[in-house]
């Protein structure tokens, strides 16, 4: 068996267990609208709970865990009734899962921003010295990215400008943790992905990030860090892949088949084992249901190899 996905315009999220070579949650809507939420544990049949089965949930999805098992996931929905135009607002929900178990309203829930409720969203974590570790959450707003923080249940907000580029639809965030430094994701109207950097207290410029030219907007992204090292994962279109760029090695690696939405989690503290996920039909046969599907990559004898795609195992 495997996990069966909305077809239509849905998201994947991901974030493993940080410390834990096993473990990783997979957050995705179902075909019967509910929002469900997979443990994948030592590759494992996955367990699945639904965490929200209201009709108004929003397709873009986002989740974090940090190095104390204290879980977000995120995701927007539409306010009824809907404000007119040109000003669309969204609501956010936000569940937090502490290690005791217990699902509760995370700090951003219930936060009415100013935001269509298809955007697109991303989160992160940056650890800080002693609990509570720093969420981050990104939402693509009307005149640049939305930014929310939390520590605990203090929550603090800005609006980072895209630097005159254009807006894409797919955002995603990574903290690179012996750079001390974070980095925002985001494709473009016209072409490729660009990175915002904020590091030392302030957002840099935007950079083109090389290799990302057929990330063409409404694909999706996926980021992973370990050490001084990143790596994105992006549909390239035109050709059919998912591929994998980033790093100082400036890799540009394509994968393997997949549909539009891209989730990716880094399993191990250098980066030797990595799990790519997205949407494609079962077994790989077109024609088929769409379900969940994954490629693992890892350190084989010095040398990093993807294995082939596989569906990911469910109830």
């Amino acid at each position: 068996m495997a996990l069966h996905i909305t077809a239509e315009d849905s998201a994947l999220a991901a974030s493993a267990v940080p410390g834990d070579p096993w473990t990783y949650f997979v957050q995705f809507q179902a075909p019967d609208i509910a929002f469900k939420n997979a443990m994948v544990s030592q590759n494992d049949p996955t367990i699945t709970g639904v965490i929200n089965p209201s009709p108004f949930l929003g397709p873009k999805l986002a989740s974090t865990i940090d190095a104390d098992g204290v879980r977000n996931v995120f995701y927007l929905s539409p306010l009824q009734p809907q404000p007119p135009p040109p000003q669309p607002q969204a609501r956010v929900f936000n569940l937090r899962k502490t290690p005791l178990g217990i699902w509760e309203p995370g700090p951003f829930d219930g936060r009415v921003i100013p935001a269509n409720p298809q955007s697109q969203i991303c989160a992160t974590i940056v650890p800080l010295p002693a609990p509570p570790h720093a969420v981050h959450l990104f939402v693509r707003g009307q005149a640049g990215f939305l930014h929310f923080w939390a520590v605990g249940d203090a929550v603090f907000d800005e609006v980072v400008p895209p630097g005159g580029a254009l807006l894409g639809t797919a955002l995603t965030a990574v903290h690179v943790p012996d750079l001390a430094a974070m980095h925002l994701f985001y494709q473009t109207e016209d072409a490729g992905v660009r990175r915002i950097i904020f590091a030392g207290g302030a957002w840099g410029p935007p950079e083109l990030v090389p290799g990302t030219f057929y990330a063409v907007a409404g694909t999706g992204l996926a980021a992973i860090s370990w050490a001084d090292q990143w790596r994105l994962y992006f549909n390239d279109a035109p050709h059919g892949t998912i591929r994998e760029v980033g790093g100082p090695q400036a890799m540009d690696v394509s994968l393997f088949d997949g549909d539009v939405a891209v989730a990716a989690v880094n399993l191990h503290a250098v980066g030797e084992i990595r799990h790519v996920l997205f949407k494609g039909p079962a077994g790989g046969i077109f024609g088929n249901p769409v379900v969940v599907r994954r490629a693992v990559g890892a350190l084989v004898d010095g040398v990093f190899v993807w294995h082939p795609q596989q569906d990911l195992p469910g109830p």
